[in-house]
């Protein structure tokens, strides 16, 4: 091949490789909310982890982005007691040259309680992969225990906090920093709670051998909670797995999974014996035996109520002739003297049907369509989508 075509074709990849980098391409995170001027003699009552947010940017400042970069904050300024209050989600922190296009929620109703604390244990993880013949043996964090701040509703749910630390690379031994942090069941942390201290250090022994690696336990859920309950905790005992393998294998675990936990028709706390379901060429340190405490949370005065559907912006000259169910199933919760008190002719759910022509139309529900009381909460319906015939009248 002649310079000059080695010329035109060098500089038709750097003109690619330029016009690749600067279009722009959207990325989906699920960003940290944390809470801002709150009284110190206040806490809320709801475990708040992330909001899911869609970024747009040039690809070479989204390649960067993770869900650490960036940051959205409920400002409590206004609040100043006790009581059920409803706040706006706001960004706060987003990189240069990076655009929110949307985020999910804006707001939340929370409850505010006095706040308590409560003393549990640290439970020290590792991130990351040692390099092959070197593994981690034993993680200490000191102190063992944090003392954590919160509301009293929330505290009873929680039994530890976790801390982790950064192996990779690692052959000797060695002490690091850590900001331990409480996590839901599905190990987003929760950003309802202050822990002191909020720094801790951890000693990691390394050694010389076969490759091993201390990992958390996620459960794998099967089936579905009745309306109005969901899974506020997951206690596994014990909480982490020692496992060993090739090194190529473990650096691309970063936790281990339970066998199915069954979750039809539960509406109180149980525990089962499961095990954790391991990847080809995995082994466990150990027996494969771990105990499971599933904490189960309703809504404090719940109630199910069947619903007729109501009709919006039927095209004109147009009528409704059928529609399949006839009824949709609704789980509402809020106070309980409320709750007790609301018949079905308090609640309306209006199907738009703008636009919905001649014939069999299936019409999503949302839980904007419900019209209910003040200070009542649509938890959940069933089912999410209806089968609206429109024939001309």
């Amino acid at each position: 091949m002649s310079i000059m075509r080695w010329i035109v074709l060098l500089t038709a990849i750097l003109v690619w490789v330029n016009i690749y980098a600067f279009v722009d391409r959207t990325k989906t995170l699920d960003a940290p909310v944390v809470i801002e001027n709150l009284s110190q003699n206040l806490a809320i009552a709801e475990p708040i982890t992330t909001v899911e947010t869609v970024v747009n940017g040039k690809l070479r400042d989204i390649s960067k982005l993770s869900d650490e970069t960036l940051q959205f904050v409920i400002d409590a300024t206004n609040i100043t007691g006790t009581g059920q209050f409803l706040v706006a989600i706001k960004p706060k922190l987003i990189p240069k040259n990076i655009k929110v296009i949307s985020f999910t929620p804006k707001e939340l109703t929370i409850n505010i309680e006095t706040i308590s604390s409560k003393t549990v244990d640290v439970i020290a993880l590792s991130k990351g992969s040692s390099p092959d013949n070197y593994s981690v043996r034993s993680l200490t964090s000191t102190p063992s225990q944090v003392l954590v701040f919160g509301a009293a509703s929330l505290l009873d749910k929680i039994s530890q906090a976790h801390v982790y630390v950064d192996v990779a690379n690692r052959r000797t031994s060695f002490a690091a920093p850590g900001n331990p942090v409480v996590q839901d069941a599905h190990g987003k942390v929760i950003h309802s709670f202050h822990l002191s201290p909020d720094i801790i250090k951890v000693n990691v022994e390394i050694v010389t051998g076969a490759s091993i690696r201390n990992l958390g336990i996620r459960p794998n859920f099967i089936g579905e909670l009745p309306g109005g309950f969901w899974v506020q905790e997951v206690i596994f005992n014990p909480p982490i797995a020692q496992v060993r393998g090739p090194q190529s294998k473990l650096s691309t675990i970063n936790f281990l999974i339970s066998t199915p936990i069954n979750l039809n028709d539960r509406r109180t706390n149980f525990s089962e014996q499961v095990a954790v379901d391991l990847p080809d060429g995995i082994e466990l340190v150990g027996d494969n035996i771990v105990m499971a405490e599933i904490i189960i949370g309703s809504g404090e005065g719940t109630r199910q109520l069947d619903i007729v559907p109501q009709y919006a912006n039927v095209t004109e000259g147009f009528g409704v002739t059928t529609i399949t169910p006839a009824s949709v199933q609704l789980i509402v919760s809020g106070d309980p003297k409320v709750v007790n008190q609301i018949k079905r002719s308090d609640i309306q759910l209006k199907l738009d049907l703008k636009g919905s022509l001649s014939g069999t139309n299936k019409i999503t529900i949302t839980p904007a369509m419900f019209v209910v009381p003040a200070n009542i909460q649509v938890v959940s319906f069933t089912p999410d989508t209806v089968e609206v015939v429109i024939s001309r009248l």
